[in-house]
């Protein structure tokens, strides 16, 4: 029996020497579904205890129920977890040359050296996050009898910004912003805590905001 596929773009970052000179680190998760999810995953679990050092992971285990993805056992008790991935098709389309020349959008995003750039939907980048969440709720999941029942977000995608600095400050992007009004403005949420990872800097906690 085949093992479900899913497509994945690499990431990484690119550093900038004094000299002038740039070096590239470039990664890419597995095509193969229940692999990617698990390397995903495991990127989470490395970003969360670096950012939360009391938050001691004793194991983790990859679900085969429909409903969740993963259950972890920790030291503040077990926490299940869905898992979902937000994608640049999400909030940006691929160009023909000649859409490109008309220059009619306002972000492109250059996925592959010498090719054309993709047109970004302003508007859907950063209202990316609340469509997500929104999908994940639609679907009225049963909590968890006992624990706690996070969402993760994970992305490859390059633009999508939650936090930046800025003048030596901590700034929070718009889809960020977004996506925490719009939880504001719940009445209730299913999940305990919503978390956004990028796999390359320290996932960020969408939900509950807690100021400082």
């Amino acid at each position: 029996m085949r093992k479900p596929r899913k497509p994945t773009e690499p990431f990484g970052y690119a550093v900038f020497g004094k000299n002038g000179t740039v070096s590239k680190t470039i990664f890419q998760l597995s095509s193969e579904k229940k692999n990617q999810e698990k390397e995903a995953m495991d990127n989470f679990i490395k970003g969360i205890t670096r950012i939360k050092p009391n938050l001691k992971i004793i194991n983790m285990k990859q679900l085969q129920e429909a409903d969740q993805d993963f259950l972890l056992e920790t030291s503040i008790g077990s926490i299940t977890i869905q898992l979902t991935e937000l994608v640049l098709l999400d909030y940006a389309k691929p160009l023909s040359e000649e859409e490109y020349r008309k220059g009619h959008h306002d972000a492109y995003i250059l996925k592959e050296s010498g090719s054309i750039p993709w047109a970004v939907d302003s508007r859907r980048r950063d209202s990316a996050l609340i469509r997500i969440i929104e999908k994940k709720l639609s679907k009225h999941y049963s909590k968890p009898s006992s624990g706690n029942f996070w969402l993760v977000i994970f992305s490859t995608s390059p633009c999508l910004e939650t936090e930046y600095h800025q003048g030596g400050k901590l700034m929070q992007g718009m889809p960020l912003i977004a996506a925490r009004e719009y939880l504001n403005s719940l009445p209730s949420c299913i999940f305990d805590q919503i978390w956004f990872n990028n796999l390359i800097t320290n996932p960020v906690q969408i939900w509950p905001y807690l100021l400082g």
